[in-house]
C-alpha cells in the first residue's frame, strides 16, 4: 500500500514541479509586462516621443480615439494604431 502512494507520488510531481516552473518563469513575468505595456499606453500624452514597432520615431500631435497622429523629425504626419507604439523616448 505504501509503495503504490509513493510510486503515484513520484509520477504526479514532475507534472506539478513543470507546472510551478511554467507560472513562476513565463506567466508572472508575461502579466507584468504586460500591465507596463498598458501603463505606457495610456499615459502618453500630445508632445511625447515614441518610437513605433516598425522603428518610426516620432513626437504625437493628435490623439484619436484608436490612433496616434505622429509628426516625423522629416515634418511628415503618419496615422497609427495606439498598440504600435513600443516605447517612449
Amino acid at each position: 500500500m505504501m509503495n503504490a502512494i509513493i510510486t503515484t507520488l513520484a509520477l504526479i510531481f514532475p507534472a506539478i514541479a513543470t507546472a510551478c516552473a511554467y507560472v513562476v518563469c513565463i506567466y508572472y513575468p508575461q502579466q507584468a509586462q504586460h500591465n507596463l505595456r498598458q501603463t505606457l499606453l495610456k499615459t502618453l500624452t500630445i508632445g511625447d516621443v515614441v518610437v513605433t514597432q516598425g522603428g518610426i520615431i516620432g513626437t504625437i500631435t493628435h490623439q484619436l480615439e484608436k490612433t496616434y497622429i505622429l509628426r516625423t523629425y522629416d515634418g511628415s504626419y503618419l496615422e497609427i494604431i495606439k498598440t504600435a507604439i513600443a516605447r517612449r523616448l
